[in-house]
Parts: C-alpha cells; structure tokens; sequence
C-alpha cells in the first residue's frame, strides 16, 4: 500500500471531482474483504444415458490482504492539530487524513461478521485521543508507544483486554511481525472510544481536486473528542493530548457506554487494563481560550462606525466626529463630513491663517474638478500648484487638497534620484525622437514615407534609397554620367558657382504632436524609458510612497479600535501625478510634449499597475488603458491588525468579487485596502486553516447551502442544537461526544423528499424538455439558442407543485487575454512563470510565445501559467503572448525583456509609525541574485533573497525610533540600484444581524434575536410594520417572539426597529416552503456557441436544501448533509 494507491481509485467515483472543488462519500468500500477465497468449478453434463459422469475440477485459492497490525505511514497526508502544536484547540475536533480512501473499510470491526458497505458503513478504526494521565506510560519514557511481536499482543493477559479475533485468525508470518502498542486504563476505554453506531460518522471519504494536489481520493477520520482544558482548575490550565490511529478490530462488544462491562483485574474490583494497536500518533497541547477573541473585535469594530456622529451621512465614513450640539456654520459641518480637515496655512507673503485639506481619501463621493489653468488643461497637465489651488468665496477661505497633492507629487520625485534621471532620460529620449521625425519627415526622399513608426527606424534611409533605385535613380546617374563625358560637365559647375544654394526646409517638432500616430510611435521606440516611469508612477498612484498623515491628516478621523471607509478621489491622484512629471517641464517645448505623450504615459502606468497587485476576478480585469475610476477603500485601527496579520479580506458587489488593488499595514495597528470599485459587502475572517472540524459555543445551526442569496442564512426556528456530551468518568477530562444522540437530534429537525415524476427543469423560468431518470436526478435538454451568448442562467425544478431554490449556471465568455505577468522581464533571467489572466481558457489550451507552444498548465477558464524558458529571454526585445484554445487563438499581448541592473519598484511597506517594533521589508523589483544586499541610508540590512524579483530584509526598531525618511538601495555584484524613499511618519438605530433570518414554513413560533447599534430600552421590534413582543437585552441585542401564525406560508417579512420614534433600515427575513433542491448540475458549465447539450440535475425535494453546520470559525467548517 503506498500513497500512488488513490490515482488507482478515481474511475470508482459517480463523476469526475470538478477542478477546484470537494467531494464528500459515506465511505470507499471494496469489493472484497481481506481473507482467504477459493474459486472452483462444477462442470455437469446434461443428456447422456445413465448417471451422468462426475468430473474432478481444480480449485484456486487465493487471499486478499489488507493492513491489520501495522500500516505503511507515508499515507498519512495530514492531520490536525500539528504535531507538538501549542493553541485555543477546545471547540475542534482533531482529524487525520490518509491517501487511501479504503483502508477504514477494508476490514470488519466484527473479525468474519460481514464487510462494510453503504448500508452499514461502519469502519474498523478510529482516531482517539486521550488526555495526560489516561494512558500508561513505560517507565522512565513519554512515549506511551511499545514496539512488540504480534504474537505477543495477542498472548493472553488477566490484566490486559486484548483484540478478541477468532483462534487461527492470524497467518503464522503475521503472528512474527512486529507491531506498536499503547495501553489504556479500563476506565479510560469506556469514557473515550466511540460506540459502533458512533463510527460511522467519524470517518469518511474525501474527493479533491486542487491546483497543487491535482485529483485525489482520500479517507479522513475524526477524533470524537474536543480538545478541552482542564477546567477543574482556575485559571484553566493548558493540556497534553496523545493522538493515536488505532485499531478496533475484536472491541466492538465492549466499545461505548452501552457495550459490555470490561472484566475486573484477578483479585481486584478495577476493570483491566486494554492493549490498542497504535498505527500512528503525535501529541499537542490543549490552551485555554482567552477573553477577548476574533469575534468580540469584529463585533467592536463594527459598533465602531463612528456611532459618536450626529450626521447620518458621516457614520462608518472616514471624516472627523461631530460633537453634538456644535452649533457650526453649515458649510463648516459640510466640510467636515465630506473628510476635510482646518490645517494652518501660511500664504507666500508670510500671512498666517488655515485652510481646508483632504487627502486622496473622501468621505463622499469626489467631484470632478474643472479644468485648470489658462488656457485651461486637464488635471493632469497643470503646471504649478497655484493653478490648483480651489477660492471659497463664500467662506473666505482656500481648498488646499489638489495644490498639496501636485507639490506632494513634486517632492517625492525630487526625492528620488533614481525617478528624477529616469523621468530627465525618458524626457530628453521624447524630445530627440520627435525632432528626429521632424527632420526626417521634410526629407524629399522620405516624402512618401507617412508612417510615424517607420520613420523612426534606424534604416529608414537605406529603405528610402532602396526604393528611390527601384524607382529609375539609377538610370538617372547614369544618364547624368553619360552627359558629363560629352562636354557639359563645364556649364555644370558654371550654373553651380553661380547658382543661390537651395536651403532644405524642416518641419518644426510641435507640429508633429499633433498627431497621436507620433506619441504612439515615439511611446514603441522609447522602450524601458517610458516604462521606468510608468512603474513609479503606477506606486505612486497606489500611494506607496505618501506618509500616512498625507492620507489621513488628524488621527481623531481614524480612532483606535475603528473601522472607516472611503472613496478614493481620482483627481487628487491626477494632481499628485502631475506634480510628480512637473521635473521633467522646463520650458515651454516640454510643456508640449508632454501634453502629447500623457496617453501613452497612463497608459503604460496601467499595465504597470496591473502587475502589483492579483485580481481576484481576471475576467473582470480592464484594458491596460483603463484608470482606477470608483476605487473606495477601507482603514482599520485595532488590535485585530496585529493579533491577525495574515487577516483575510475579500469585498463582493452583487455577489461578484471585487479586486483589492492594495492591502497593506501602514503600520503595526493599521490596515489599508483599496478596492477597485465600490463593493456593497466587505467580509473580515480569521487566516484560513484548512477545513476543520468543530463545534460552536452556541451550538450546531442548520443552514442554507443551496442558494447564493441565502447561503449560510440559519433555518432553524428554535434555539441551536447543543451537540450531546458524554459524562466524563471521575477524573478524567471531558469533551468526549456522544455523536449518535447528537446526529439523532439534528436528524429530527429536517426531512427529505424526492423529485417525483411530472417534475420540470425550468431556464430562467422557462421550462426545458425534463426527462425523470430517478427521485434524486432528472435531466433536461438545453438547446443551443439559449447558450448563444456569455452570462448566467438560473436553473429551478418544478416538482410537486412547488419550485425549488435557484442554482445559478454559468456560460463562459470567448477566448481572450485580459492581462499577462509580468509584462516585463530582465534580459538574462532563469526560466520563469508567465501568468496569463482571461476567458475561455479550455483545459488543454496552451500559451504561445510568439507563436511557440509553452509548457502550460490551466488553472480555470479564466487563468492559465506556463514555464518560460531562459532562452526566450537572452536578448532584449518583445515577444507576443496569445492563447491557443480548441484550435482557435486568442488576442496578443506584449511583454517586454529589459536590461538587467537590479532596479527597485516597490517597498512593502513602505511607511511606518516612528517608535514601533522592527519589521521585515519587502523589495520587489528585478536583476536580483542571490548575493544581493539590501541597504538602509548606506548602512547592510540582514537580506534574504526570495527570487530574482524579490527580497527580503529586516529593519530594527532602532533604525525607525525618529520621524523622517530613509534611503533603500539595494547592491548587487557591485552594482547599487536606484535609491527608493522610505517615510517614517509620526443615532439611528440600525440592524446588523438577524439570528435566524430564515425559518421553514408550518414550524412553531421562534426566538428572534437581533444584533445592531443605537436600540433604545422601549425599542420595538417590528414585522412587516406590525409589533412582536420584545425583550430588551442591550443597546446592541433585542430579542422577539415571532408567533407560529406568521409562519404558516412561504413568504418573506421585513423586519425593522422602532426606537425613541426612528425606524431602523429594513432587513429581510425569509420563510421557506418544502421544495425541491438542486444539489448538482452536470455540467456546471458550457462555453457560449456551443451546440444543444443534455444538463443533468441531481438533488432532493424539501428541507434537504441544507446542511448542518459545526464550525469552530467561519472559515473551519464542516458540513455534514441530511
């Protein structure tokens, strides 16, 4: 048995698992079970006189093996807790998986009572884990491990229970073999190991299939115990637990509390001592849990959304709190809300007064500014700061915020050497090509050449010559020559002595910027010039570079413990970028051509944008011309920051993923995320840890998991299910489940029926011709009309008279490439892989470097990477980058190879509070080798070197203990990078939460309890306007009865709060019919122009349409369906 067995199984399952997803089985049964058979033949003749003739057939034995006293480990995958892991472990329940699915079922608990099978899945082995003090240690040993003969285990003991397997049960070869052991008291036996019935649903089948393990058939086992502390002490105090796969081969008589009692030790009322095969174990300890968790933060944080703030408008919005009863004018009130901020401003003439400020960040949505200047010119090309600088008449006062982003601009590209050469060689390269187009666009014998491009190129004028002998030149020289050898070579010279000399004329280089084909042209020739450029000024746009008090200009806007959000003002990025270009503007000429070449200029910063950051929607990804119009953003200042640095966020609009462009700690406390767009939802949830196994607090939830609006939404409508605990046994710690009693529970509160003949697929409401192949599947034809085009359909089965949830299905866009990264390499660099982002990516289509196959891997219709060998990038250049997909090949995309001096982009991050903690910072850019050192003012910094793209180094607390900047470079071979700056900065009510928001219909009354802010003691709970009685719990909780009579029927019921006379914002609660459930569609997806197809739907009818939950957080979860 090895750990290649699971590929073997794969063709054993219903479907292929889909890429990205997981399967769940009652159990992987084999065919046989391990034993002796013997295969014989009768052969009896049929028709012949007399008695018939009796033959002597052979007979063949042979014998299915499967592991009973030991087992190959390399099939443990995984498990959980790690091994020696030391943390909060008391609400889950520990697992381990194997690569072979079978092996819990290829043996009977009873040995020759009968296989496992679906219908009595009950599995050979468990995983225990038992407390310090529960199992026997050897002397002078912590391991409770004890290596033996087989023959020995099973040799008979008065003190021990040992495996009670039938006599000549075990093969003479086994009984020599060796085996491991751990024993347990008696009493520790009946209080741990799980009764027969329990097993069934502590293990079960896993189907996989994942970019890193590709498709896999796995068994998993749980632990039936919580790994709880000892709570007989005060303070709790931390536990060791011993983990151990063992067998339960010959124990079922005595397995739970119901079993048989174990016999008593010889002379003694104590039971005996049970001898368990141990297949594999770790141990880890148990903490307690603290008193302020990821939970009580959140929920903090959202009570936080500046609740101190009279103006509605202002709630949650990043902007100074105002006080109550302020009495300030209106247009100060105005100003306040929408994130401004009064800072002292000190004019040119040396007068003192204050003027308004905001940065990037606004609490309202940002007004487009006007154009500026005279003659007027987009932001983008203002001049000085002056020019932006905003009068309010009617308050006597200056807006700051644009004139301070474009000097903002001005000094941070003054204080980079490294962008200020960059920006004087892109400028200086500009200028030479266009007056080169210019020369040579009055050349007589380039009169017929019209493209900008061409004209550019280096051998425009052995092209032009070319074409001029092709055209007679030629035969003209030698007519010319002919002329001279007849005598007129002297009135020749004469006319030319005589002759005015002819002045060739010369177009003026402004008059070419007319034309957008020339800054498109002199964009192509400038190559790595203009991109060094856009890749500051991409990180800029991002706001790397700014000190956060630029972004957040008063600490008061951003509280501790608070959460605020923001819109992201496009124009004040416009004004900082402008400030940043001005120091390549030095007369008037500059002026120009930098009004012509802005396009090619952001958008070569859009592509450089697109590589800093990963979407997590790639088919939403826009044109590299695109700007981040509508970006929003959120701040967080808490504990939570630094508790959780690795803090999952995602934000959704509409149920899509919206892209978070940058997601980056400023500092240790703080977190900034920008979105590209404005999400309605942003969700916060602890690191990911994998799929874990656990139980709630407050107990088990039955929820939805078949609709998107509703998915996760409660169903119950009665308190949660408490999980069934077994009673410990004196001394011994709890924790230990009594699964049974808790399944029956949670089996007693659903029900399940099937599809029934007559039962319709309906497309968008529409119905399909349905074919009923089973209760649990139909099948419907699609025709090809309604899959002409990309986008969603929703799926419904009309069974019985009722309609179930929706499933939504999915019709893939065309072949496209949105994006490539990177789109620029350095010439020289080791195989590398490209990541290409887009649509219609079929499972073997393949990327092409300029027409050339790559080794590809496809992710997802929408993303595909390949291997880049080195070759391709030995000589600079470009290449073009397409997809080959079912024959058909997709748009290219260019990616440029460069020089291959280490050259820094970005520093993550790249501003810090003074004073803090030392941090590891992160360098991204290009040329980097494994000898690179990263240096602070001049100063070595310890480095790790990640890749040639990246490093690593780590910056003392003593390096950022005063406010002010630091110069990074970074040194490679002898050969030192561009300098990077691094800062070193100095009461409506409203309802949240409804537990449950869903409840089934023809239930009893429920407790409803409702979470928010701002409720008053006589708040009233209303339902579709109408009181229900209820109870005041706090300012943040009420609770309500809602009669049975309101739950008789489907239907839906908005659910608000009156108090102190203001109505709360409404939130919907759901009352759900029995109907049928779609759980599967196959298939889930076809590529738009497709041809008429047959969609299998499989599923259920009625309260099956959910699962039941036990989970520790939201993001460990296990779902065990009805």
């Amino acid at each position: 048995m090895t750990a290649s067995l699971p590929n073997l199984t794969l063709a054993s399952l219903p479907a292929p698992t889909p890429a990205g997803s997981i399967q769940f089985f009652d159990g992987y049964f084999p065919a046989l079970e391990a034993g002796t058979y013997t295969i014989g033949v009768a052969h009896t003749l049929a028709g012949t006189p007399g008695t018939p003739p009796s033959y002597t057939m052979p007979t063949q034995t042979f014998i299915v093996q499967a592991p009973e006293f030991s087992i190959d480990t390399t099939i443990v995958q995984s498990f959980y807790p790690p091994a020696g892991g030391s943390d909060v472990y008391g609400q889950q329940l520990p697992f381990i998986v194997l690569t072979d699915p079978a092996l819990p079922w290829e043996r009977s608990l009873i040995p020759g009572q009968g296989q496992p099978s679906a219908t009595e899945p009950t599995p050979w082995m468990a995983l225990l884990i038992f407390a310090a003090g529960e199992i026997e240690l050897p002397a002078n040993s912590n391991n409770p491990v004890t290596a033996m003969p087989v023959s020995q285990l099973l040799a008979a003991d008065p003190n021990v229970l040992k495996p009670q397997l039938p006599s000549g049960w075990v093969a003479a070869d086994v009984l020599a073999s060796q085996t491991q052991t751990i024993t347990i008291t008696g009493a520790a036996f009946k209080a741990v190991v799980p009764s027969p019935a329990d097993l069934r649903y502590m293990v079960h089948c896993r189907g996989v299939n994942t970019l890193d393990e590709g498709e896999l058939l796995l068994s998993v086992l749980l632990s039936n115990r919580l790994a709880v502390t000892n709570a007989t002490i005060t303070p709790a105090a931390p536990l060791r637990y011993y983990a151990h796969l063992v067998s339960l081969e010959g124990f079922a008589d005595y397995m739970g509390p119901d079993g048989k009692a174990i016999p008593t030790k010889p002379n003694s009322s104590d039971p005996m001592d049970v001898q368990l095969v141990s297949f594999f174990n770790w141990t880890f300890t148990s903490q307690p849990e603290s008193d302020l968790g990821f939970e009580e933060i959140i929920k903090g944080l959202i009570g936080s959304e500046q609740s101190e703030s009279t103006t509605p408008s202002a709630q949650g919005a990043l902007a100074l709190p105002m006080p109550p009863n302020s009495n300030l004018p209106q247009p100060v009130q105005n100003r306040l809300v929408e994130g401004y901020v009064a800072l002292r401003f000190v004019s040119g003439s040396g007068d003192d007064s204050f003027a308004w400020y905001r940065g990037p960040f606004s609490a309202a949505v940002p007004q487009a500014l006007p154009t500026v200047g005279n003659p007027p010119v987009p932001i983008a090309q203002a001049q000085n700061a002056d020019e932006l600088m905003i009068y309010l008449a009617d308050q006597g006062l200056f807006d700051l915020s644009y004139a301070a982003a474009w000097n903002i601009g001005r000094g941070l590209a003054l204080a980079d050497p490294n962008f200020a050469q960059n920006v004087s060689a892109y400028r200086q390269a500009a200028s030479s090509a266009v007056n080169l187009l210019a020369q040579r666009a009055a050349r007589p014998h380039l009169a017929d050449v019209a493209d900008p491009q061409t004209l550019l190129a280096r051998d425009v004028a052995r092209r032009g010559f070319t074409r001029q002998i092709g055209a007679g030149l030629g035969r003209q020289w030698t007519a010319a020559l002919d002329s001279a050898r007849q005598g007129s070579v002297a009135a020749t010279r004469s006319r030319q002595r005589t002759g005015r000399a002819r002045r060739q004329s010369t177009l003026h280089p402004r008059s070419m910027l007319a034309d957008p084909a020339v800054s498109q042209a002199v964009s192509t020739n400038l190559g790595a010039a203009i991109e060094s450029v856009a890749a500051w000024l991409a990180n800029l746009s991002l706001l790397y570079p700014l000190p956060f008090s630029y972004l957040v200009p008063d600490p008061r806007m951003l509280p501790v413990e608070s959460i605020r959000f923001f819109y992201v003002d496009q124009d004040w990025i416009e004004a900082l970028n402008a400030g940043a270009l001005s120091i390549a503007i030095h007369n008037s000429a500059d002026v120009a051509l930098q009004a012509a070449m802005l396009p090619q200029v952001h958008s070569a910063v859009a592509r450089q944008r697109q590589a800093l950051f990963s979407r997590s929607s790639p088919a939403a990804m826009p044109d590299a011309s695109d700007s981040p119009v509508g970006m929003t953003g959120m701040l967080i200042r808490s504990q939570l920051v630094s508790g959780w640095p690795q803090l999952v966020i995602s934000a959704t609009l509409g149920g899509a993923p919206v892209n978070i462009v940058r997601n980056d700690c400023p500092a240790a406390n703080v977190r900034l995320c920008i979105f590209e767009g404005i999400p309605d939802t942003v969700t916060l949830a602890e690191p990911y840890q994998g799929l874990l196994f656990g139980v709630e607090d407050l107990g088990i939830y039955p929820r939805c998991v078949t609709s998107a609006a509703l998915t996760g939404a409660l169903l119950a409508n009665e308190d949660p299910i408490k999980p069934t605990l077994r009673t410990p046994a004196s001394g011994y710690a709890g924790g230990v489940l009594d699964v049974q009693a808790t399944a029956t529970a949670l089996e007693s509160a659903v029900g399940v029926k099937p599809f029934v003949a007559g039962a319709v697929v309906q497309w968008n409401g529409t119905p399909l011709s349905t074919t009923f192949v089973s209760a649990e599947q139909l099948t419907a034809i699609v025709p090809a009309s309604l899959t002409a085009s990309p986008g969603k359909a929703v799926v419904t089965v009309v069974s019985g008279g009722a309609t179930s949830l929706p499933v939504n299905f999915i019709v893939d866009a065309p072949l496209e490439i949105d994006a490539i990264n990177p789109t620029l390499v350095q010439v020289g660099e080791n195989d590398f892989t490209l990541t290409v982002a887009g649509t219609g990516f079929a499972t073997n289509a393949v990327v092409q470097w300029n027409g050339a196959p790559l080794t590809t891997t496809v992710i997802s219709l929408a993303e595909a990477t390949a291997v880049v060998p080195a070759a391709q990038v030995a000589v600079l250049g470009t290449a073009t980058i397409t997809i080959l997909s079912n024959s058909a090949t997709s748009n290219g995309m260019t990616l440029s190879i460069v020089g291959g001096d280490p050259v820094i982009n970005t520093l993550r991050p790249n501003v810090v509070m003074a004073g803090g903690e030392g941090f590891a910072l992160t360098i991204n850019g290009s040329g980097f080798t494994a000898d690179a050192v990263v240096q602070w003012n001049g100063s070595a910094l310890p480095t790790t070197y990640v890749n040639d793209q990246q490093l690593t180094a780590r910056v003392t607390a003593s390096l950022i203990a005063n406010a002010g900047s630091a110069s990074v470079t970074v040194i490679v071979g002898g050969t030192t990078s561009n300098s990077v700056s691094f800062t070193i900065a100095g009461a409506q009510p409203t309802i949240g939460l409804l537990q449950p928001s869903v409840a089934l219909a023809g239930g009893n009354q429920l407790r409803l309890v409702i979470d928010g802010v701002n409720f008053a003691a006589n708040a009233q709970v209303l339902w579709n306007g109408s009181a229900l009685a209820t109870t005041f719990d706090d300012a943040e909780q009420l609770t309500a009865i809602v009669p049975a009579s309101l739950l008789t029927a489907a239907a839906t019921a908005s659910v608000t709060v009156s108090s102190g006379g203001v109505t709360s914002n409404a939130v919907e609660f759901t009352v759900l019919a029995p109907q049928p459930a779609i759980g599967l569609l196959e298939p889930a997806s076809v590529v738009a122009g497709g041809p008429q197809f047959t969609l299998t739907i499989t599923g259920g009818f009625g309260a099956g349409d959910f699962a039941l939950q036990m989970v520790a957080a939201p993001e460990q979860q296990s779902f065990i369906t009805a």
